[in-house]
């Protein structure tokens, strides 16, 4: 199955009235789907991506740190590499 490109838009407002005020998410591409959240739901929806793009950005510095910490010294300091051979006695 192919999977197309495409970035969905996502648009949030808060729609006043009633007894409540409610934080209105409508997705852009998909007919007729609005999601209403109370305050409550909206804070944890927003920890919750908080938490998800930090841990994708822990993860990416975690790799590029170990990468850089993978080269050698000697490559690092541009020295030419030194090899050791174990003979046999």
């Amino acid at each position: 199955m192919q999977q197309a490109n495409q970035t969905q838009s996502i648009a949030i407002f808060i729609q006043e009235g009633g007894e409540e005020e409610v934080v209105k998410l409508t997705l852009e591409g998909f007919k007729d789907v609005v999601l209403c959240l109370t305050v409550q739901q909206a804070r944890a929806i927003a920890s919750h991506l908080i938490q998800c793009a930090h841990r994708i950005e822990v993860k990416y510095s975690l790799k590029k740190a170990k990468i850089k910490a993978t080269q050698s010294a000697v490559e690092r300091t541009g020295m030419p590499p030194i090899t050791l051979a174990l003979q046999k006695a």
